[in-house]
């Protein structure tokens, strides 16, 4: 048989006995030797270019700097299709899929890793958890916050009251007010605000507490708020106070502020 391509390479070295029609065979003749490996050489970059494909190639590990075109991939075997992904993108896995750990795309740091029982962790996914330190009643708006307990993208600034929006798309954030009092026709409600980076703000949501009280008389009561919005890169949120003779605690367990990004 002709050696015609790499493919038509054979592993026992004796029945290697042309390449390209040019003989290699013992005994040949030594001015076709030079010709002979030409064609090694030519056939090699068949290989490289993907002229030719490689029939069932292995690989330790493999890194692919470009592209990689894939329609089917095919399970241990390389008898039964496992995967299939069409032009559209989309991929379907006919049996299943072992994943223990996802880099991001520098293929560097871990994103999401996914244990024996199912567990799934996304390691840098958006989230914070800020909370007051002062263990007093005030009227401080927006409401300080002085503790950081979680911030994974570095997104909260202590020092203006605010939590900076690191990745834009759906977010959830919830404000606890532990302890807030009214006295006599007062009122009060926290505000979740949102301003965009050179825009005007916008109000998502609020809970509203106004007691019933004779004059001289105060009443107390907590006060939570939950929204869901979508964000932008650098959109500020932070939680304002409004009143009518009315406070809150603004202690580490009653005065707390937190969000995290859904997607």
């Amino acid at each position: 048989m002709a050696k015609n391509s790499i493919r038509d390479y054979s592993s026992s070295s004796s029945s290697n006995t042309d390449v390209q029609s040019v003989n290699i065979g013992e005994g040949c003749a030594p001015a076709g030797i030079n010709n002979a490996i030409r064609e090694v050489m030519a056939d090699l970059k068949d290989v490289s270019t993907g002229a030719i494909a490689l029939e069932s190639p292995s690989a330790d590990s493999l890194s692919v700097t470009g592209g990689l075109n894939v329609g089917t991939i095919k399970d241990a075997t390389g008898t039964n299709t496992a995967m299939t992904i069409d032009s559209g993108g989309i991929t379907t896995a006919t049996g299943g899929l072992n994943v223990g750990t996802i880099k991001e795309a520098t293929g560097t740091n871990t994103a999401m890793t996914i244990d024996s029982d199912g567990v799934v962790k996304i390691t840098q996914n958006p989230c914070f958890f800020i909370k007051g330190n002062n263990g007093a009643h005030v009227t401080t708006s927006p409401i300080p916050f002085a503790i950081t307990v979680i911030d994974t993208r570095s997104g909260v600034d202590l020092a203006n009251n605010k939590y900076v929006i690191p990745v834009a798309g759906r977010w959830q954030f919830h404000v606890q007010l532990g302890i807030v009092s009214v006295t006599a026709g007062g009122a009060c409600y926290p505000i979740i605000r949102r301003t965009p980076s050179g825009g005007s703000a916008v109000d998502l949501g609020y809970s509203y507490y106004s007691p019933v009280n004779s004059a001289g008389v105060t009443s107390y009561s907590h006060i939570d708020v939950d929204v869901i919005a979508d964000c932008a890169v650098g959109d500020s949120i932070n939680v304002p106070f409004v009143q009518t003779t009315a406070t809150y605690y603004n202690g580490s367990n009653e005065c707390r502020f937190l969000g995290y990004f859904l997607g």
